[in-house]
Parts: C-alpha cells; sequence; structure tokens
C-alpha cells in the first residue's frame, strides 16, 4: 500500500511540475514575442496615462506595419539607456516638425491633438525634418516630458510594441 501511495504522489508532482514548467515557456515566448507588460513612471503621459500605470504592448503589428500617428507605443531611447519609457507617435518618416508658440505642425500644418485633455501646449521650440526611417514621439504632458524634443527621433527599431490596454494603476491600490 505505501508503495502504491509514492507512486501516486510521485506522479502527480512530476505531472505538475510539467505542466508548470510547460506554462513558464509559454509565457516566457509570449513575453518576448507577442506581448509584453510595462508600467508608467513619470508625469510625461498625464492625464492620459499617471504614473503607475501598468498597461500592455502587443509587439507583432510592428513587424508588419509601421507606428502610426496617434499610437501610445513602449520605446526604448537609445541615448536614454535601458529604460522603457510610454510616449505618442507625432512624427512620421520623411515630416517636417515644427514646434512654435506651444502648437505642433506637420509639414505647415497644425496638427489636432484631440486626445490632449488640457489643451497641453508644448514649450520648447523645434525644427526637424525626419529622415526616411525616423519617428517623432511626446509625451501627453508636454511641458514635463523627455521625448524627442530631448533625446532625438527614433529608428522604428526602438519601438517595443503598441499599447493593447491598460491594466491598472498600482500605486491607487496603495493608497
Amino acid at each position: 500500500m505505501r508503495g502504491k501511495w509514492i507512486y501516486w504522489f510521485g506522479g502527480w508532482i512530476f505531472d505538475f511540475t510539467k505542466a508548470v514548467v510547460f506554462g513558464l515557456f509559454v509565457i516566457l515566448i509570449l513575453h518576448f514575442f507577442v506581448f509584453t507588460v510595462i508600467v508608467v513612471s513619470g508625469p510625461s503621459m498625464n492625464d492620459t496615462h499617471h504614473d503607475g500605470d501598468v498597461m500592455f504592448l502587443e509587439k507583432i503589428s510592428y513587424w508588419f506595419n509601421s507606428p502610426k500617428r496617434g499610437d501610445v507605443v513602449g520605446i526604448y531611447f537609445p541615448s536614454a539607456g535601458p529604460r522603457r519609457l510610454i510616449k505618442r507617435v507625432i512624427g512620421m518618416p520623411g515630416e517636417e516638425i515644427t514646434i512654435t508658440k506651444g502648437k505642433v505642425y506637420i509639414n505647415g500644418k497644425e496638427l489636432s491633438e484631440e486626445y490632449l485633455k488640457n489643451n497641453t501646449q508644448t514649450i520648447a521650440e523645434t525644427k526637424i525634418t525626419l529622415k526616411s526611417d525616423e519617428y517623432f514621439v511626446m509625451g501627453d504632458n508636454r511641458a514635463n516630458s523627455l521625448d524627442s524634443r530631448i533625446y532625438g527621433v527614433l529608428p522604428k527599431s526602438a519601438f517595443v510594441g503598441k499599447k493593447l490596454f491598460f491594466i491598472i494603476n498600482f500605486k491607487s491600490l496603495i493608497k
């Protein structure tokens, strides 16, 4: 009887371990190739996203398509180190970006930005023409954002993924 119990218990442990290892393998594959989780750090995306917001980014769409103006994206600025940041795509390859008197202009036409809730205006004066493989990104809190105005333009390879959905704000759970 004792041997049967040990065999049953040992088999259960072995089966459970296989399931856990397989599950972790699947999660890792999905994390590296399909989606990732990112936490907003800092005020640069206020009022759209706040410090502590957790969101899913999907990685697949940028394998086949280019980022679109207005997309909220996870990016790496090569000059900012390994930190992943959340920003909004403003300028597309080949466009001329002009920031003057608090407004953003694309090829001379004022950019309509309905997603800016408080009519946030940018304070830095900038004029740049993007090359065929460059993107210009900005935070929604224009007065307090480290973005392409500071770190420069981005190649498509610097994009981690596109915001899929917002999960929760961890800081609001603590309060």
